[in-house]
């Protein structure tokens, strides 16, 4: 038997205690604590500050990504929890968690927006998606003889119009240079219990994420008719290939990735809204900052930024998500 034979109980092992809910607490804590004392340090530290500043040129956005990782280790925390409580009490595990961690996460929403904000203070912004439509527009243009888009949205509702635009300019050429267009969106899953929006009246909180359901669904149909009709113009159906899965977490990113080359990232900013004369808090997708990214930017932040949202859209696409079905 071979050492690796012999040793494959104990890796097994491992990965179960890494996977524990104990463990998992721990890391949340640990997380926490770093970017707690780094964040001190950064901001209260001329020493510590020039330190950093002799590797990298802006050392206050060093705790994003450390940030983000802790969102992302709360969340498999939260899903632990509601695995551990069974289906028969789902309800009552997402009331708890909303109850109890609510502030919470709205505190770590505005802390991560502030860092991306902060960070990108030097890249090219957007206040939404739709005052960055001419910048997409041109650069989905540009690209040949293929056409690749990644985009990481909530509903999707606003990178649509950027998209049919662009397919209408390629179109109105008269020798359209583009020969195959492949599409892959990652959407909020609509048949998992969401942690927001929220609304304090249980009754209304039920209704108003049903009638988001409803309306997302109609806006991914929207997505397969409208752009297999625009670039279809342009190309046979068999050129047009989009792919749509959905992702059980909540969004942090919003983002949109052009031949894996450039793109524009945001986070989603969490406000108060009103429904019905109700108060909502929810994720605001069209008031979304959104920043440049680029593979060979000359940015530190716009490549670091770039393989962040990069490869958390692939972990997504490839580990978390499942098929979308009409």
């Amino acid at each position: 038997m071979s050492s690796l034979e012999k040793n494959k109980p104990r890796f097994q092992k491992l990965i179960q205690v890494l996977k524990s809910r104990r463990v998992q607490d721990a890391e949340v804590s640990i997380l926490a604590a770093i970017i707690f004392v780094f964040s001190l340090l950064l901001t209260f530290s001329d020493a510590f500050y020039s330190i950093l500043g002799r590797y990298t040129p802006r050392p206050e956005i060093l705790p994003f990504p450390l940030l983000v990782s802790l969102i992302w280790i709360v969340f498999r925390v939260a899903f632990l929890e509601r695995e551990n409580k069974g289906d028969d009490h789902m309800p009552e595990a997402i009331d708890e968690i909303r109850n109890v961690h609510l502030q919470e996460w709205i505190l770590s929403r505005e802390t991560t927006l502030r860092f991306f904000i902060e960070g990108s203070s030097i890249s090219k912004q957007w206040k939404s998606v739709a005052a960055a439509t001419p910048a997409l527009v041109e650069w989905i243009q540009s690209t040949s003889p293929n056409l690749n888009l990644d985009i990481l949205a909530f509903s999707t509702e606003t990178f649509l119009p950027p998209c049919l635009d662009a397919a209408r300019a390629i179109a109105a050429r008269s020798e359209p240079k583009i020969k195959q267009v492949s599409v892959r969106i990652l959407i909020r899953d609509i048949n998992v219990d969401w942690l927001i929006p929220y609304i304090a009246d249980k009754r209304a909180d039920h209704e108003y994420a049903h009638e988001l359901k409803a309306r997302f669904l109609h806006q991914q149909s929207n997505w397969t008719g409208l752009i297999l009709r625009e670039f279809g113009k342009i190309l046979p159906t068999s050129k047009i290939h989009l792919e749509m899965r959905m992702y059980p977490v909540e969004p942090v990113f919003k983002g949109i990735l052009i031949n894996q080359e450039i793109g524009l990232v945001g986070v989603y900013p969490l406000g108060r809204t009103s429904w019905r004369g109700m108060e909502v808090w929810d994720y605001l997708g069209h008031e979304t900052p959104m920043v440049q990214i680029a593979k060979s930017s000359e940015s530190v932040f716009e490549r670091t930024s770039f393989e962040l949202f990069s490869k958390w859209f692939n972990d997504l696409w490839n580990n978390n998500s499942r098929a979308w079905r009409a």
